[in-house]
């Protein structure tokens, strides 16, 4: 099947990383450890979580480390990803942000990593992502910023190009709970024992959506 060309660089790029990951962190451990440094693990399962999704998960969404009812991991990639790598305990669906095949206040969790500069549309799949939340649910959405607005786009793969004030943006009607910016620093990285890239930061945030 033809893929236009950002879906492509997309299905290139979780390849490589199929394979290295398959080689360097075939138990998983190394994704865990650095999900529990950057991204809120050890917070995340302390929720009353009965359903979540991953929204653009690829193959290494962090619901492999989540103990929930019903794990929903979606990317418009998944029928490529399912030949990838296995998602024990998780259903796994092709889909995009922009339109998410669920009704609202549906998760008591979603996540968002590393994916709305890959989107079409962020305010739109931010959108999304808030309408499928159930009340008093939770959002942690991380992604790469850079300190002003720039339309210049940064590869195949990456159309946009976020700053700190887009993703406030994005999520000033929900509760800030937890809130951070570090140097760019990817899972894959983390597995390889690499420096991350040494412009731009990477933000990640957990918020709480009210209950109307």
């Amino acid at each position: 099947m033809w893929l236009k060309p950002k879906l492509q660089a997309e299905l290139t790029w979780q390849n490589r990383w199929a394979r290295e990951l398959a080689e360097h962190d075939p138990d998983w451990a190394k994704s865990k450890a650095y999900w529990e440094e950057y991204r809120y693990l050890d917070i995340l399962r302390t929720l009353d979580i009965e359903r979540a999704l991953d929204v653009g998960s690829g193959i290494s969404t962090g619901l492999r480390f989540l103990d929930c009812e019903a794990a929903i991991a979606m990317d418009p990639l998944m029928p490529w990803y399912q030949n990838l790598c296995d998602y024990p305990g998780i259903e796994s669906i092709r889909g995009d942000g922009e339109d998410i095949p669920y009704d609202d206040g549906l998760f008591d969790l979603v996540l968002c990593t590393n994916v709305l500069d890959h989107t079409r549309d962020p305010v739109r799949v931010m959108d999304e992502i808030l309408r499928v939340t159930a009340p008093n649910g939770h959002i942690r959405v991380s992604v790469d910023v850079w300190g002003e607005a720039n339309t210049e786009i940064r590869d195949p793969a990456h159309p946009h190009r976020m700053t700190l004030g887009d993703v406030q943006s994005f999520t000033e009607s929900v509760t800030t709970r937890r809130f951070q910016s570090t140097k760019r620093k990817g899972v894959r990285e983390y597995v390889l024992g690499m420096d991350g890239p040494q412009d731009g930061a990477m933000v990640c945030g957990l918020f709480r959506k009210g209950t109307e």
